[in-house]
C-alpha cells in the first residue's frame, strides 16, 4: 500500500514526538507504524524541498527537517489529532460515550494508545488501506473480534448496508440517543 497522505501524517506525528520536548500531541506509537526505509525516505524528501518551503534557508539538514515538520507538516496533523482525542475523552467522561468510529483511519494509532477499557474503537478506511498489514495489526479487538469495516471508496452508499452489516449497525448506534457515539472527521 502506498498511501502518501497516511505515511506523511504518521511521519509528522512520529517526528514531533521523537524530536520535541514539549508535545502538542504525543503519539508514542507512530514511529513503529513506519519502516526505517519509509521514515528515512520521507525525511530525505522533505529536507530536499527546504528551498520550496523556505527560500534562502541556511542550516543543516536536521534543522531543515525540523523547520518543515514544525511549520508545514505537523500543525494541521497534530492539532486535528489533539482536538479529536480531547473530544473523545470529553465525551467518554461527560456523556458516557462507549464507542468511537474513526473514518479514513489510515495509520491512526488511537486504538493502540488508549487505555480506556470500556471504549470500543471502530476503524474504517478503504479496502487497500485496511489490507495493509500495519493497519491490520493496529485494529482494535473486542473479545477476539476485529472491530473494523472494509469500506471501498467507490461503493455506492446504498449498497454498504447490504455488503457490510456492521455499517448498518454503526449507523443505528450513531442515531440512538442512548448510545453516545462520536464520528471522527475525515481528513
Amino acid at each position: 500500500m502506498n498511501n502518501m497522505t497516511a505515511l506523511v501524517s504518521c511521519f509528522a506525528r512520529a517526528y514531533h514526538y521523537k524530536n520535541n520536548e514539549r508535545h502538542v500531541f504525543a503519539d508514542s506509537v507512530a514511529e513503529q507504524m513506519l519502516t526505517a526505509e519509509e521514515y528515512n525516505a520521507i525525511s530525505q524528501n522533505m529536507t530536499q524541498g527546504i528551498q520550496f518551503f523556505m527560500p534562502g534557508f541556511q542550516g543543516t539538514q536536521e534543522e531543515a527537517l525540523q523547520f518543515i515538520v514544525d511549520h508545514q507538516l505537523a500543525p494541521s496533523v497534530l492539532s486535528r489529532s489533539a482536538f479529536c482525542e480531547q473530544a473523545i475523552d470529553r465525551a467518554v467522561r461527560l456523556q458516557d460515550c462507549r464507542q468511537v468510529v474513526i473514518y479514513a483511519c489510515g495509520y491512526d494509532t488511537f486504538s493502540l494508545r488508549t487505555n480506556n477499557q470500556v471504549l470500543t474503537v471502530y476503524e474504517m478506511d478503504r479496502l487497500e488501506m485496511i489490507a495493509d498489514a500495519r493497519v491490520l495489526t493496529a485494529l482494535s479487538v473486542n473479545n477476539g473480534v476485529p472491530q473494523y469495516l472494509l469500506l471501498p471508496r467507490k461503493s455506492p452508499y446504498e449498497s454498504l448496508r447490504e455488503r457490510f452489516p456492521m455499517y448498518a449497525q454503526i449507523e443505528k448506534l450513531a442515531s440512538d440517543e442512548n448510545n453516545q457515539t462520536i464520528l471522527g472527521p475525515r481528513p
